[in-house]
């Protein structure tokens, strides 16, 4: 998948839905979103109730944020290959890169 990460312009088309410039031929099977809960990742422009958007065969690279199960709850994780990093403040830290499930590629926050 080659994405232009810079810049996508968010649109609704004609059926309603939400359209991302550049991501048109996704598969719903591959990209998700998922609600954030918590305060874990602010410093990255994750809120409580944040939309991400993800994707499961995104390439991961050390630092990312990523999806990956607690039991049956998604959890987001921060990637990091060298195991001997560990969290700062309450981050989440994932260094089994087999327990990804998908990349997250995307945050929105809604205002009311």
């Amino acid at each position: 998948m080659n994405v232009d990460y810079r810049h996508h312009t968010v649109f609704v088309n004609h059926k309603g839905t939400l359209m991302i410039e550049g991501y048109n031929d996704i598969s719903s099977d591959e990209c998700f979103c998922i609600v954030a809960k918590g305060h874990r990742y602010h410093k990255y422009g994750i809120a409580d109730d944040s939309l991400l958007y993800c994707c499961k065969n995104a390439e991961v690279g050390d630092g990312d944020l990523v999806v990956a199960f607690d039991g049956d709850v998604p959890t987001i994780y921060l990637y990091r290959e060298d195991s001997e990093i560990a969290a700062e403040d309450e981050e989440r830290i994932l260094h089994d890169r087999k327990q990804i499930h998908a990349k997250v590629l995307g945050s929105f926050n809604f205002y009311h």
